[in-house]
């Protein structure tokens, strides 16, 4: 086993956004695909 540096503030600091944005990214996807889905399925086949 080798030895390992701690890791450094900015390293950190990059993946908690990494971690965030696989987060946010799927969310902000849905959220804009959603109503576009909607939209092109109709009432009669959306089922309203």
């Amino acid at each position: 086993m080798e030895n390992s540096q701690p890791q450094t503030s900015k390293s950190i600091a990059k993946n908690v956004f990494y971690g965030f944005l696989t987060w946010v990214l799927p969310l902000g996807l849905s959220f804009i695909a959603t109503p576009v889905i909607i939209k092109t399925l109709g009432d009669k086949d959306y089922g309203i």
